[in-house]
């Protein structure tokens, strides 16, 4: 077995989270009227229409419920299934492996309205047909056996993430990038699209775009501080090493469709059960990096929004 350790709201709302009352600002921005008419049970159409923040703090407010929680401090884990393509002008693009893993992140409030998170992925290769666990696959471009790696993503610097966009802490300067979403209610959920900003330092051929949802009751919910949602996505990025590609021109494309979980014991049993034996350390968030001081950069980051 291979390793890849490593591998590279209105004003009112604002001020209520600010000083701790999230149940408080989510209302607020819900608005009263908030609920929508379902679907009708014997058909009709989808109520489909976009949606609109006053604000871009309300609006981060809504997505960080998405991608994380509103505590000051607290934690998230993300499980999901990715399958991989090999995209080569020489032919029609094709599956190389699948993936399964989890995402275990943890994040602190530093600032009104920003916090600092760290992550970790952990990812096992399965047979892109039978799903067993797998430690070679075929490129399906020159036909060689390869080993895709179990993808240990454990050097993540961490980010500040706020209305502003990002902040990656191994950045030079206090650059924040934004991010581009747009939200929608679709029949009974509430819909984002989100296209992720590329870091600095990181290879032209990368993007990572997803697209997550929950039921709208429970994101009119203001009790409701992290949303368990559902989501899909695609990234594009170069042809890994261990494809053994060379210069030949071309990428890989990643389609991926997972959800937020209560944490680890509803990880599925043959997951848990291998990552309890091979990396049991990964099964809790890795908190300590919480404590570090932050870079000067990201200091003068939040100086500066």
């Amino acid at each position: 077995m291979t390793d890849a350790a490593d591998t590279p709201a209105p004003q009112i709302a604002r001020r209520s989270l600010i000083t701790g009352g999230a149940a408080g600002a989510l209302a607020a921005v819900a608005g009263p009227g908030a609920a929508m008419t379902p679907v009708p049970a014997g058909g009709g159409r989808i109520q489909s229409r976009f949606m609109t923040f006053p604000t871009p703090e309300d609006e981060f407010i809504a997505h960080f419920r998405f991608e994380r929680d509103l505590k000051p401090e607290s934690q998230a884990l993300t499980w999901y299934h990715f399958t991989i393509f090999a995209v080569s002008p020489e032919q029609r693009p094709a599956a190389v492996v699948r993936y399964e893993g989890m995402e275990f992140s943890c994040f602190r409030q530093v600032a009104p309205l920003t916090w600092v998170i760290h992550a970790h992925n952990l990812s096992y290769p399965r047979d892109p047909g039978t799903g067993a666990f797998t430690e070679t696959a075929i490129n399906p471009v020159t036909g060689a056996t390869v080993t895709p790696p179990v993808m240990r993503l454990l050097n993540d610097p961490g980010v500040l993430y706020g209305p502003r966009g990002y902040h990656v802490l191994d950045a030079a300067t206090p650059v924040w990038l934004p991010s581009v979403r747009s939200f929608r209610v679709q029949g009974d959920e509430v819909v984002v699209d989100h296209t992720r900003p590329k870091p600095e330092g990181w290879p032209k051929m990368f993007v990572e775009s997803s697209t997550s949802f929950v039921d709208k009751a429970l994101f009119d919910d203001p009790a409701v501080t992290s949303l368990p949602c559902h989501s899909s996505g695609f990234y594009i990025f170069p042809f890994p090493a261990w494809m053994n590609m060379g210069d030949r021109p071309g990428h890989m494309i990643g389609a991926w469709y997972g959800g937020k979980i209560d944490g680890v014991d509803q990880l599925p049993q043959d997951f848990h059960a291998r990552t309890l034996r091979e990396h049991p350390t990964l099964l809790q968030p890795l908190r300590d990096r919480l404590d570090r001081p932050l870079p000067a950069a990201a200091q003068a980051a939040l100086r500066s929004a």
